[in-house]
């Protein structure tokens, strides 16, 4: 089970909550109860829903962080989300040098107290949602593209296909910092708060 690879007992259940919300979400998309929903995972590859045997033209991706949850879902096409709660961290700059392009680092360098530490987690939930999105996690080095990341710019990805994929940065919540990336170009992203929707 997912949830026992968490330490602290709130991690545990927090996951084991976002898990059932993600598979009433699911249940509700396809006309199923969530029991009836079937959600497989192979190996490091991305979860995906199985219906019919086969893998749901249904597609999700989903984030936690200190008690909050994202869920993203698109028909037909790929998608990634991630979630940051802004809080202090002392060790950006030497983070971002090490796992960063070069470019990013310096953007981050360039910021200062509270801009560099959301510079910091832009870059961050920006760079997951596309590597989840892409479906092969961290086997693509972080380093390898490179996102805008200062606070107030528009996110755009720096990589090889980035004609492929859309990137979008928002605020769920006021101390939080969240992503996500969608295959294709033109979407019209619509939010929810879950609890409207069960």
């Amino acid at each position: 089970m997912r949830a026992e690879r968490f330490v602290h007992d709130h991690d545990r259940r927090h996951s084991t909550v976002t898990r059932a919300v993600l598979r009433i979400l699911v249940g509700q998309y396809l006309g199923k109860r969530p029991e009836a929903c079937l959600i497989e995972s192979k190996d490091r590859e991305k979860p995906f829903v199985l219906e019919n045997g086969r893998p749901s033209p249904l597609r999700f991706s989903l984030s936690h962080s200190h008690g909050h949850a994202l869920l993203g879902f698109t028909l037909n096409h790929e998608i990634g989300v991630d979630l940051e709660q802004l809080r202090p961290l002392p060790d950006a700059g030497e983070l971002a040098k090490r796992y960063f392009s070069l470019a990013e680092s310096r953007e981050i360098m360039d910021l200062d107290g509270e801009q560099r530490m959301e510079g910091f987690l832009n870059c961050w939930t920006r760079k997951e949602a596309y590597v989840k999105a892409r479906g092969r996690g961290l086997e693509i080095p972080l380093n390898s593209f490179a996102v805008r990341c200062s606070p107030g710019a528009p996110p755009e990805l720096r990589s090889v296909d980035a004609a492929n994929w859309s990137m979008h940065s928002f605020r769920p919540f006021h101390d939080f910092v969240a992503a996500v990336v969608v295959e294709k170009k033109g979407w019209e992203l619509q939010f929810y708060d879950a609890a409207s929707l069960l």
